[in-house]
């Protein structure tokens, strides 16, 4: 039987690999549901998407960034 650690880091794994193209397609997706009701063309979609994919970033370096240091003093 494998350590339940090992699940954690592929459950992990998973889930950013899901997240970049995942975010990307929903923002795109709903862009063009944006688009559709206001009739501006591939802004929505383009603009949309775009959020998603800098969201997507944003969320899979948050969770690849180590954790802070309890022993490091506080800012001052």
């Amino acid at each position: 039987m494998l350590d339940p650690a090992f699940y954690k880091r592929t459950a992990s794994t998973i889930a950013m690999a899901a997240a970049l193209p995942g975010m990307t397609i929903a923002g795109g997706l709903l862009g063009a549901l944006v688009d559709r009701w206001l009739g501006s063309a591939p802004y929505g979609a383009v603009g949309l998407g775009g959020f998603g994919f800098a969201v997507a970033v944003m969320q899979l370096l948050r969770t690849t960034r180590p954790p802070d240091d309890p022993a490091a003093p506080p800012p001052s």
